[in-house]
């Protein structure tokens, strides 16, 4: 095997580990997301909010937590993410350990219920 071969082999089994190693991180990552926030009581007005397509997240007046869901469509919320109808001063309420959050708009007074994804 030439010296060019063991490079490529090489440099293969690097970016592999790199790739690997991501996914693990962010895996754990998100599951320290979602533990956070499964077990917070949320209850305030939104002060910060953000979306991608990995999710969504917000912090709440008087705090500096972000959390960040995943947001699942249904006919609670009218088949919206969290992302799509959430504005700064909205209102949000969430029990601990609770499988819904509910978003209370401030100018429609319409509530939202949104159910997220669960990382065990």
């Amino acid at each position: 095997m030439n010296t060019k071969n063991k490079w490529r082999i090489g440099l293969i089994l690097f970016v592999s580990t790199l790739c690997c190693l991501n996914y693990f991180m962010t895996e754990i990552h998100t599951r320290e997301n979602f533990s956070t926030f499964n077990s917070a009581k949320l209850n305030g007005k939104i002060s910060y909010l953000r979306s991608s397509k990995s999710g969504e997240g917000f912090i709440l007046e008087d705090s500096r937590k972000m959390y960040t869901i995943v947001s699942i469509r249904s006919s609670l919320n009218d088949f919206n993410r969290f992302g799509n109808v959430a504005e700064v001063g909205d209102s949000l309420s969430k029990p601990s350990f609770y499988d819904t959050l509910f978003l209370f708009k401030k100018n429609s007074m319409k509530i939202y219920a949104f159910t997220f994804n669960k990382f065990p």
